[in-house]
C-alpha cells in the first residue's frame, strides 16, 4: 500500500494515512491510489471532494500509477474495471 496518495497528499481534507474529514472510516482505496481523482461526489464523502491545501503547488489531483491499479485489481483489492459503454449508433432503414 503506497504511503502517499496521488490524490490525497495535497488535499486539505486529509488528516492522516487513508484518513480524511470526508469519510467516516477511511479513504476508499480507489481514491487513495488514484483510480478516482475525487473531483466529483463519491459515495460516503459527505459532500466534500478534493480541495488543495492552501499554498500547494499541486492544485489538481493526479491519476495513479496504472501498474499499481492493475495489480490491486488482480489481487481483488479493487473492483474490476468498468466496461466502457458502446457508442449508440443510429440505424436508418
Amino acid at each position: 500500500m503506497p504511503r502517499l496518495s496521488p490524490v490525497c497528499t495535497f488535499c486539505r481534507h486529509r488528516t492522516g494515512f487513508r484518513k480524511c474529514a470526508a469519510f467516516d472510516v477511511e479513504i476508499p482505496l480507489e481514491i487513495w491510489v488514484g483510480e478516482s481523482t475525487h473531483e466529483q461526489p463519491y459515495p460516503g464523502d459527505h459532500g466534500m471532494q478534493f480541495a488543495p491545501v492552501p499554498g500547494a503547488k499541486v492544485t489538481r489531483p493526479q491519476r495513479g500509477n496504472p501498474s499499481l491499479i492493475r495489480m490491486l485489481r488482480e489481487d481483488g483489492l479493487l473492483p474490476p474495471e468498468k466496461p466502457v459503454d458502446e457508442p449508440v449508433t443510429s440505424r436508418t432503414a
